[in-house]
């Protein structure tokens, strides 16, 4: 049996629909990733700002220490 026009063209446009929603797919996890790594990066950035902070209030607290003396 021979396929008529229209039905090939309705199996390619289902093939390209599927097609589609993979890519669709795809780019919401790659999204959701990157939403996470960035998520990350702030938390580290923040994290190892508090740190740096700490260093230099106990530096100045060290400093006036012996400025006092």
């Amino acid at each position: 049996m021979k396929k008529s026009a229209q039905d090939r063209e309705i199996e390619k446009l289902k093939k390209q629909v599927e097609k589609l929603k993979k890519e669709k797919e795809s780019l919401q996890r790659d999204k959701r990733n990157l939403k996470g790594r960035v998520s990350t990066a702030q938390s580290n950035n923040a994290k190892y700002r508090s740190v740096l902070k700490k260093k230099r209030n106990r530096m100045l607290d060290w400093t006036r220490r012996l400025s006092n003396e």
